[in-house]
C-alpha cells in the first residue's frame, strides 16, 4: 500500500488521541486511590475526536460495506436481513426509525468503543498511555473497525470487571446485557468472571510448560478437539461457519500469508510476560492483576492452539487481547519501577519491543490489514 496520506493519517492520529487524553483528561484522588476524572467537560474532547474521526471514515475494515448493506437493506425494506444479536438490531433499527443514515452506526459504535475503553482505564489511569500506544500498534485498532461488534462487547466486558471489583453488581448486570446483546460470544468472559480473582496460574515454570505445549503440541490436537467443540459453536451462532469449513481454510490461509516475524515477535512478548509474572503480580496486585493475567494467560493458550481456524480464533480474541494490558503493566513496570542495576539490560529490551510493535503497525498498513485502506471520508462520498 502506497497511499501517502493513508500513512499520514495513521500516525498523527494515534499520536493526537494520545495527546487529547494527555491533556484533556485530568486525574483525580478518591479514597487513597487515583482515577480518571471522567466528568469534566474535557473529557467529552478526545471523545468526539476518537468519535467522529473514526465514525465518519468510508468503506474502511472489511466489516464496512456489509454493515452498511444490512443497515439500508432494513431501511428500505423494513426487514433486516439477517439473523443477529438482538441489541445490535435495535440499534439499527432505532437509528433508521429517526431517519438517520448508514453513517450515524459507525459513529455510534466508534463512540460506544472508546467511552467503554475509557471506563475502563478509569480505575488504572497510570497505564493509559501504553496502553492507548499498544491499542494502536497491536492493530486491535484496526480490529475495532472490522470486528466491530465484538470489539464493542470485548471493551464493556472489560469495564464490567472494574464493576466487579467494586461491587457495583445492579451496573455490572445491565453492563453484561448489553454486551451480550452486541454479540453474545462474550458470554464466555462473563461465565469466568465469578472466578477470575482467584490465582490460576501460579507457578511461572509450569506456565512456560504450558505456553510451549500451546505453541508446539496442542495444535496437533486441534481437529480432534473441533468435534467436540461444534456443539458450542452452533449454540454461539457459528453453524453458518462450520458447514463451510473449505471456504474458510482458504480465508485462513490467505489471511495467514506475510505473518512473518510477528509470530515470534508475540511469542517473546508472551515468553517475558511469563517471566516477569511474580514481580508484576506483587507490585500491582492491589490493582487487580491477577484478573486480567487469569484472562491473558487462557489467551495465551487459546490464541496458539486454535491458529489457522478462522472461527475460534475470534472466540480466543476475547482472551488474547488482554494482553495489552499485561503489556502495559509490563512496560510501566521496567521503566518505572525496575532496579537500576538491572535496566541496562532490560529497558534496551523493552525498548526494542515498543519499536518492533510500531514496524508491526505499519506493516499492517502496507498490508491492508482488516482492509484499513485506504482512508477515506463521508464527506467524499454519497
Amino acid at each position: 500500500m502506497e497511499d501517502t496520506a493513508t500513512y499520514v493519517f495513521y500516525t498523527l492520529f494515534p499520536i493526537l488521541v494520545i495527546v487529547f487524553f494527555k491533556i484533556f483528561v485530568k486525574e483525580k484522588r478518591i479514597n487513597n486511590r487515583v482515577e480518571l476524572d471522567l466528568n469534566v467537560p474535557g473529557f467529552i474532547i478526545p471523545v468526539l475526536f476518537y468519535t467522529l474521526i473514526i465514525g465518519l471514515r468510508y468503506n474502511v475494515g472489511r466489516d464496512y460495506a456489509g454493515y452498511t448493506q444490512w443497515y439500508k437493506e432494513l431501511k428500505y425494506t423494513g426487514n433486516f436481513p439477517v439473523d443477529n444479536d438482538f441489541g445490535f438490531v435495535f440499534l439499527n433499527k432505532f437509528l433508521v426509525n429517526f431517519g438517520f443514515e448508514s453513517y450515524s452506526l459507525f459513529i455510534v459504535i466508534a463512540f460506544l468503543q472508546i467511552l467503554f475503553l475509557m471506563l475502563f482505564l478509569k480505575s488504572i489511569p497510570f497505564i493509559r498511555y501504553w496502553y492507548l500506544y499498544f491499542f494502536f500498534t497491536s492493530l486491535l485498532f484496526f480490529v475495532s473497525m472490522n470486528a466491530m461488534r465484538q470489539t464493542l462487547a470485548f471493551l464493556i466486558s472489560m469495564y464490567c470487571i472494574q464493576l466487579l471489583n467494586k461491587k457495583n453488581y445492579y451496573t455490572l448486570f445491565l453492563m453484561a446485557i448489553l454486551a451480550l446483546s452486541i454479540h453474545k460470544t462474550v458470554s464466555l468472559l462473563f461465565i469466568l468472571l465469578p472466578v477470575i480473582k482467584i490465582e490460576w496460574f501460579k507457578n511461572v515454570k509450569k506456565q512456560i510448560v504450558f505456553f510451549l505445549s500451546a505453541v508446539f503440541i496442542l495444535p496437533k490436537f486441534f481437529m480432534i478437539l473441533l468435534n467436540y467443540l461444534n456443539p458450542l459453536i452452533n449454540l454461539l451462532g457459528y453453524n453458518y461457519y462450520m458447514e463451510n469449513l473449505d471456504m474458510l481454510r482458504d480465508y485462513t490461509e490467505e489471511h495467514m500469508v506475510g505473518e512473518g516475524l510477528s509470530v515470534f515477535l508475540f511469542f517473546f512478548i508472551d515468553f517475558m510476560i511469563i517471566i516477569f509474572y511474580n514481580r508484576l503480580k506483587e507490585s500491582f496486585k492491589k490493582y487487580y492483576f491477577i484478573q486480567y493475567y487469569n484472562l491473558f494467560f487462557i489467551g495465551v493458550i487459546l490464541s496458539r492452539m486454535f491458529k489457522g481456524n478462522f472461527i475460534l480464533e475470534r472466540i480466543s480474541d476475547y482472551f488474547i487481547f488482554f494482553r495489552l494490558i499485561i503489556l502495559s503493566f509490563l512496560m510501566l513496570y521496567i521503566f518505572k519501577v525496575l532496579k537500576k542495576s538491572e535496566t541496562k539490560i532490560i529497558k534496551p529490551i523493552a525498548l526494542l519491543v515498543c519499536i518492533a510493535m510500531l514496524l508491526f503497525y505499519y506493516r499492517g498498513i502496507y498490508n491492508n490489514a482488516a482492509e484499513v485502506a485506504p482512508i477515506q471520508f463521508i464527506f467524499y462520498h454519497d
